[in-house]
């Protein structure tokens, strides 16, 4: 099968993807992202990196949290996800929405927070590293990127039972695979806690189970800080 190209993904998220995202709206992912974000550390006056907004489902959330003197930057593959976004929230003084691949840009700013909202299964693992490295340099010291993925076993069940409910994309990411994605970087895994948004009754163990994986950047003391023992 032939590699998913960046155009064929845009086209994707810029309309089939969309008009889903239109449809389903603000739901209880978005709020288990938000709340476990504040549980991280997020305070009203921190600026975020959101990857992959979409039409900023998440980032209705965010923003008026951050009014007090916070920021939000979020970007998405989709133009025209980016561009219903802008319209939107164009009443907003404390966010800006554009249209820039996750796994392949770098900004001259630093964050309080970088939060990848079900985004990183979409973009192909074999840019994951490069991605990681540019995230790790606009992430403050020992602060946190915050990634929300759906359990690679619930995607695993997906893949045999309901495949047309699949992105274009959609990878099973294990932790294995993200120990792998950031080396040499100054990233490492902080937590890992897996949880169900949705129960229903009947359905199977991993329906509605997804991931919150926290990456935490290291924080490195500057040598002439350093502690040191002295033999006399």
């Amino acid at each position: 099968m032939e590699p998913i190209t960046k155009k064929e993904s845009e086209e994707f998220y810029s309309n089939v993807w969309l008009e889903r995202q239109k449809k389903t709206g603000v739901n209880a992912r978005h709020h288990s992202i938000y709340n476990k974000a504040i549980s991280l550390g997020l305070k009203p006056e921190h600026s975020v990196l959101e990857i992959g907004c979409g039409i900023g489902a998440l980032s209705s959330l965010l923003i008026p949290y951050l009014e007090r003197g916070g920021n939000l930057f979020s970007c998405d593959l989709s133009i025209e996800s980016i561009k219903l976004a802008q319209e939107t929230y164009k009443q907003y003084t404390n966010c800006e929405f554009h249209a820039l691949d996750g796994s392949d840009f770098i900004l001259d700013r630093q964050f309080d927070m970088v939060i990848m909202p079900d985004s990183c299964e979409h973009i192909p693992i074999e840019h994951h590293n490069r991605m990681f490295k540019n995230i790790s340099k606009m992430l403050k010291r020992d602060c946190v990127l915050y990634i929300h993925i759906p359990h690679p076993y619930h995607l695993d069940w997906m893949r045999v039972h309901t495949p047309a409910d699949l992105q274009i994309i959609d990878q099973s990411l294990y932790l294995d695979d993200f120990c792998e994605s950031i080396k040499d970087t100054d990233l490492y895994v902080f937590s890992e806690e897996p949880y169900n948004v949705w129960t229903y009754p009947n359905e199977v163990e991993w329906r509605g189970k997804y991931i919150h994986r926290v990456l935490r950047k290291k924080f490195y003391i500057p040598k002439q800080f350093r502690y040191s023992h002295s033999l006399f």
